[in-house]
């Protein structure tokens, strides 16, 4: 049996990749023989950058940068790797 999972987050609290992960642990306990991939769904929004950095196998970088308000924050940017082919 083949399955693919695509769960989103649950904001603040629990990222896709964390939810697609224990998804797979319940299955693969309830039916050891399954094919089971994970494909996280995300909007663009918390936790984007960070997955597709890690999908990809690329780099997660932070910097100090100017915020709306004038004030200082910490900006996370990534640089991609090669993207993974993804077979049941």
């Amino acid at each position: 049996m083949n399955i693919v999972l695509a769960p989103s987050g649950f904001k603040e609290s629990v990222s896709a990749e964390h939810v697609a992960a224990n998804m797979k642990e319940g299955i693969i306990w309830a039916l050891p023989e399954a094919k089971v991939i994970s494909v996280p769904l995300f909007d663009g929004g918390e936790g984007f950058t960070e997955t597709m950095v890690a999908w990809t196998d690329g780099t997660l970088h932070s910097a100090e940068v100017t915020g709306p308000i004038n004030q200082q924050v910490k900006a996370i940017f990534g640089f991609l790797a090669l993207v993974r082919n993804v077979r049941l």
